[in-house]
């Protein structure tokens, strides 16, 4: 098995996934970014703009030079809806060159899914509504990119895995690794088979994945159905995380995603 999703993976997961994904060389200037970076940051997510000064973040020559993942640092965007968040970073090299990899999430006013509907154009489902709005000034990145990508899967401190139609994980990232606890033996969840289904449901696997699975399920954060090809994203943090749910047919047809937005802070 191949350490990392296909290139097409890569690159679909990169460019619409909720949480905005960036990529900065070692100056913390702009070298790539996603669609949902583009709606977070606006024209200041452009190649060449230094991400730090815009996020409000200081130290960043001290987090290059520390070469650690580093997790919620308080972060200010450009969107007017969306003006604040967190920001995660890690670093690692593309050919020999340091680069810094970045997840970044809003903070909303509601929490998604819920019995209560939000109101207000910053809640989650809001945000949501933003990363899928068609944008011409957007240019998804292309093959010349997946080289970044893949980096981006292993360095950065956000959370990726790839299920196959019949619920076997047939890729996960360092990150997703760790939160189910299987950083010393991932064999124990890479190539086995998870199914979850609705609160009150069995869920037939054992272990640290099955309480993680079960307690996401229970809080009302993630419903998943492994009856198709499933690809999840988790930014994860000590106050919330963001789940992106992508689903294709057994044909490898269009995708169709199906995002469970971040609860409230």
């Amino acid at each position: 098995m191949s350490k990392h999703p296909s290139s097409e993976q890569l690159l679909d997961l990169f460019n619409w996934a909720s949480p905005g994904m960036l990529v900065t060389d070692a100056d913390g200037t702009v070298v790539l970014a996603n669609k949902a970076a583009t709606e977070l940051l606006r024209d200041k997510a452009a190649a060449g703009s230094r991400l730090p000064d815009i996020l409000g973040i200081d130290g960043h020559d001290a987090l290059v030079k520390a070469g650690t993942p580093v997790e919620n640092l308080e972060a200010t965007f450009t969107n007017p809806e969306f003006p604040s968040g967190y920001a995660n970073v890690g670093f690692g090299s593309v050919d020999g060159t340091t680069y810094g990899f970045w997840a970044l999430r809003p903070v909303t006013t509601h929490p998604s899914p819920s019995p209560v509907p939000g109101e207000g154009s910053s809640t989650a489902q809001a945000w949501i509504d933003q990363v899928d709005r068609s944008s011409e000034s957007y240019t998804p990145a292309g093959e010349d990119a997946v080289a970044f990508i893949k980096a981006y899967y292993d360095n950065c401190p956000v959370a990726i895995h790839l299920i196959e139609e019949d619920g076997t994980v047939a890729h996960a990232n360092w990150k997703d690794i760790a939160i189910v606890g299987a950083s010393e033996q991932p064999d124990t969840y890479v190539g086995r088979h998870i199914h979850a289904r609705a609160i009150g449901a069995a869920i037939p696997l054992g272990s640290v994945a099955a309480q993680f699975v079960a307690s996401a399920v229970a809080r009302g954060e993630a419903e998943l159905d492994h009856s198709a090809l499933l690809r999840g994203v988790e930014l994860l943090s000590g106050y919330d995380h963001d789940l992106v749910v992508r689903m294709a047919g057994e044909d490898g047809g269009d995708m169709v995603e199906d995002r469970k937005a971040p609860p409230e802070v």
